[in-house]
């Protein structure tokens, strides 16, 4: 299939959004073990090699504060850091690998269909929002139907704009009927931005009450100071995160 190539336009946004998703690779592998780039405070007796080792804090500084915790609006570099640390994306994208490969999220498997008009995912049962509701196909399509929304004005909306609609097949099910051909959605939906919020929520409790189903659940909002968020003991990988502690 010869796919069209499309010129690329660097909005402030969109580069920002870029520039964040390589950033949030700090945390997202403090989830497996902390970079050696960062500052960690971890017990004087913790192994120097082997296997990972659960505890310590990271602490990663920014020019930049963090502006919003809603994913669907996150503009700077801090914001995404911290949505990716909260929420997740159906699929995750492994840009630390050649060829950025993508692996099971919120999604534990998909497939697409001969021409790749339609993508179906299969969702993980036994996730829980940080308020306690489970999550299920609602909440996947009530946050792409908001991030399409024109009121939210969500960076986004222009790589979604390929779907026509979503069909909830059952509560861990559900299919993207596509306007036409696109081999790259699960790709897309890896990306900042297109994290999973509870459809329970709205945009102004996602905007003052982060809740997802993150590693990490906001602990402390300090503006222009810090933002601290601790190790969600719920998280459907009981081994992870590692670390008792993120602050930013």
């Amino acid at each position: 299939m010869n796919l069209p190539i499309r010129s690329l336009s660097f909005s402030r946004r969109r580069f920002l959004q870029l520039t964040g998703s390589a950033a949030s690779l700090a945390i997202l592998n403090a989830c497996v073990a902390p970079p050696q780039t960062a500052t960690v405070s971890a017990p004087d007796s913790a192994p120097t090699t082997g296997s990972p080792q659960r505890g310590g804090v990271l602490r990663i500084a920014f020019s930049d504060d963090v502006t919003t915790l809603d994913p669907g609006t996150s503009i700077s570099v801090a914001d995404v850091q911290s949505v990716f640390a909260l929420y997740e994306t159906l699929v995750r994208r492994s840009e630390g690998e050649p060829g950025a490969p993508l692996y099971p999220a919120l999604a534990e498997s998909w497939e697409t269909n001969e021409d790749a008009s339609v993508h179906t995912f299969h969702l993980r049962q036994g996730v829980t929002f940080h308020h306690g509701t489970a999550f299920t196909a609602k909440d996947v399509e009530y946050s792409i139907n908001r991030l399409l929304d024109p009121a939210l004005a969500a960076g986004v909306a222009g790589s979604l704009g390929a779907i026509d609609k979503m069909e909830i097949v059952d509560d861990f099910t559900i299919k993207f009927h596509l306007k036409a051909a696109n081999v790259v959605l699960p790709y897309t939906l890896a990306g900042p931005g297109v994290q999973i919020v509870p459809h329970d929520r709205t945009t102004e409790q996602i905007i003052k009450e982060a809740s997802g189903t993150g590693p990490f659940v906001l602990s402390e909002r300090v503006p222009g100071e810090r933002t601290v968020l601790k190790r969600n003991e719920s998280y459907w990988d009981k081994e992870r995160p590692y670390l008792d502690e993120v602050q930013l």
